[in-house]
């Protein structure tokens, strides 16, 4: 996918689509953050070395700054994003298949 961005010229899509990878990730890492502060979590993980503090507050605007930020995208950017992520995953579970 990158490579025929990167061939046709389209940087710019290329750009925006890594941009809206790293969001999608850092957006992913702060929800984590938020599943492993539960009770629940407490016994399945390690003690915290570092806690942030606010509590929840901190990932809970890193969310919600990163999904404000992706509904600037443009519908080319969020096209091109969305079919490198299909791609992605394609490639994973082929890859996870092929490995049994």
């Amino acid at each position: 996918m990158a490579l025929a961005l990167a061939l046709t010229g389209s940087f710019v899509l290329l750009v925006a689509a890594s941009a809206i990878a790293r969001l999608l990730t850092y957006s992913g890492v702060s929800a984590a953050a938020l599943v492993l502060r539960r009770a629940a979590a407490q016994d399945k993980v390690a003690p915290a070395a570092n806690v942030v503090p606010f509590g929840p507050l901190i990932p809970c605007v890193a969310i919600i700054v990163s999904l404000t930020i992706i509904t600037g995208a443009t519908r080319p950017q969020l096209a091109v994003s969305g079919a490198a992520l299909g791609l992605g995953a394609l490639l994973f579970f082929g890859h996870r298949w092929l490995s049994r």
